[in-house]
């Protein structure tokens, strides 16, 4: 701050005004004592003549330092003006870095959720097209989040279809393989 220049300056001016301040007060009590002993005169003569001119050296010194203070006030509060707005300044400038950080952060995320979401529509709008392509799974990255979830149980639900669909396909070879050999069984009776 800029307090320091000026801080020897008002130490000196209050160094002065105490000293006059004891003589005054040593001036005042020695008038005092005079009048008190009927000295009217010299005690009159004492405060006109040295209290009264160190009084008023002690005014002009208190008003100087009052106006020392109030420059140095006006100086001071125009720095912590200015550092404010600087602070305010920075301030902002982090805010909006902190929210394009943020708000970049949220859409890298997002794109991420929807690209894997995406790739688990594909999947199963290709099984579901029509050519039921069971040998397809989801990918999984090992990341043990909700994808990774939803993916895990598509593919064990896609496994027992396949599984059922191979075991209905093995009962229609048997049942075709029995129902030829009946065919050729009811041919022979035939004839």
């Amino acid at each position: 701050m800029a307090l320091a220049p000026k801080g020897s300056e008002i130490r000196d001016q209050l160094g002065e005004i105490g000293t006059l301040w004891m003589r005054n007060k040593a001036q005042r009590l020695q008038a005092l004592e005079m009048a008190q002993h009927g000295q009217y005169e010299q005690a009159q003569q004492v405060l006109m003549h040295d209290a009264h001119p160190d009084w008023r050296r002690i005014r002009i010194n208190l008003q100087k330092v009052e106006a020392t203070l109030s420059k140095q006030m006006r100086a001071d509060d125009t720095v912590l003006h200015a550092k404010f707005e600087n602070t305010i300044f920075w301030s902002a400038v982090l805010n909006i870095l902190a929210l394009v950080l943020g708000g970049g952060l949220v859409a890298f995320m997002v794109w991420m959720v929807v690209s894997r979401l995406n790739g688990v529509t594909l999947i199963m709008e290709d099984i579901a097209a029509g050519e039921g392509d069971l040998t397809q799974r989801m990918p999984l990255k090992g990341s043990r989040d909700e994808l990774d979830q939803l993916g895990n149980a598509f593919n064990r639900f896609v496994e027992r279809i396949q599984g059922l669909v191979g075991q209905v396909a093995g009962s229609t070879a048997q049942l075709a393989a029995a129902a030829e050999e009946l065919s050729a069984t009811s041919e022979d009776t035939n004839r």
